[in-house]
């Protein structure tokens, strides 16, 4: 999952046996209201563990987690953390 100031993207994706990854769902939001965007990612796969990648200050990046963390991601046992990507060359 990226949140940015642009909007939140999500893919759910699964590894089979032979290490194959099958993507086979996607959540694209062009705004980063966490409410909104937990609701729809949740009502998805809330059991499916994930990752979250933000931009921005540490305290930015956690304030993000703890907001999902809030809507019901740690609840619902998926262990998000936050990474900061690299910014995009330009």
């Amino acid at each position: 999952m990226v949140v940015t100031q642009a909007g939140v993207a999500a893919l759910w994706g699964a590894r089979d046996p032979s290490g194959r990854i099958f993507l086979y769902a996607e959540h694209l939001r062009g705004h980063p209201e966490p409410s909104e965007n937990a609701r729809a990612i949740l009502a998805e796969c809330p059991w499916i563990p994930g990752v979250i990648h933000t931009m921005g200050s540490e305290e930015n990046r956690s304030e993000v987690v703890r907001s999902y963390r809030k809507l019901g991601f740690a609840s619902e046992g998926v262990a998000f953390r936050s990474r900061c990507l690299p910014a995009p060359a330009t």
